[in-house]
């Protein structure tokens, strides 16, 4: 009887101590051993917009650079019925001039552009439509909201 007791008192420890290493080897959420963290060195990666930023474990850009808004509404210019659907805006850098961001109007004419911070021009994609109001120049700082608004045709 006290063989038994031995062996399962070995057992037990054997089988406890198992388990506890076990539980240490096995691979966490992010793929690391026994609630290691994984730190991976990505190097930054160059947006569209042309601003260079870190990345998260993600993928995702990190929340370097507070963004700012443009914002605001078209107008139908005096005797026109603009259909606001069809027209596009897009967003430009103002030193080369290459589209970064474009937009379709929204049904009632309002547009959204989410941009980091910088010197952009504002205009109507041509074929779209027209406004004598654009293209203009706009300075957007971190966190900064501008409404721009404008008639077109």
């Amino acid at each position: 009887m006290k063989k038994i007791i031995i062996v399962l008192v070995v057992l037990a420890l054997v089988g406890g101590g198992g388990y506890f290493l076990l539980m240490k080897l096995k691979p966490n959420s992010n793929g690391g051993n026994g609630g290691a963290r994984n730190v991976v060195n990505r190097p930054p990666q160059i947006f569209p917009d042309g601003v260079e930023r870190e990345l998260k474990s993600g993928g995702e850009p990190k929340a370097a650079v507070t963004e700012g808004i443009i914002l605001g509404t078209a107008k139908p210019a005096p005797g026109s019925a603009p259909n606001y659907k069809l027209i596009q805006l897009a967003i430009l850098n103002s030193k080369t001039k290459s589209e970064v961001k474009r937009v379709n109007l929204g049904a009632d004419g309002s547009y959204f552009f989410s941009l980091v911070p910088g010197e952009y021009i504002l205009s109507v994609v041509k074929g779209t439509g027209s406004s004598d109001q654009l293209p203009q120049t706009i300075t957007v700082g971190p966190g900064e909201t501008i409404e721009k608004n404008f008639r077109v045709r």
